[in-house]
């Protein structure tokens, strides 16, 4: 019987030879079935890598956002300082320029001082001499109206005049207080 040509196994699992300008041929399409276990997995584990996803692009877009925010504020923040420095630049350069016309004219300053000062010392002086004169004025006064009062109280009999000693029984009394 040798009708039947018989083929080997082999040669049956042996996939077709490829074209001569070796390309690989298309895969072949097979019908779309229901994925197992495996596939339920492999669908959860893409839906857990969206979701991180997801997650990691709404982080960078917090981020971003929190980031120009703060960008804002920091603007704004540098224009002030800039308008503050500018202004404390123009302060402090008219400080010094003052502070160079005061040494220069500092002896005035100094004089002028002096002055005052001697000013009110004269004054100080000026009251005391008036208040030492007008201290012996008094003493002077009291002495003439004691001397003419004792003028007058030679006459009396009594030791007194108007309830005050004589300068004779003053002088009595001192001695024997001593």
């Amino acid at each position: 019987m040798p009708l039947l040509k018989s083929t080997s196994v082999k040669e049956a699992t042996t996939p077709p030879r490829p074209p001569p300008n070796h390309e690989k041929p298309l895969p072949t399409t097979e019908v779309a079935q229901r994925p197992g276990t495996a596939g339920t997995e492999v669908f959860l584990m893409a839906n857990t890598r969206r979701a991180s996803d997801r997650f990691k692009q709404a982080q960078q877009a917090e981020k971003a956002y929190r980031a120009k925010k703060r960008s804002t504020v920091a603007r704004a923040n540098l224009d002030s300082a800039k308008a503050h420095y500018r202004d404390s630049y123009d302060h402090l350069r008219s400080a010094l320029r003052l502070s160079l016309t005061v040494i220069r004219m500092s002896p005035f300053l100094l004089t002028e001082r002096s002055e005052e000062h001697q000013l009110k010392s004269d004054e100080k002086k000026r009251r005391r001499a008036q208040e030492r004169s007008k201290k012996l004025e008094e003493a002077l006064e009291r002495e003439r109206r004691s001397g003419s009062e004792e003028d007058e109280g030679e006459g009396r009999d009594d030791d007194t005049v108007e309830g005050r000693a004589t300068p004779a029984k003053t002088v009595k009394s001192v001695g024997k207080s001593r």
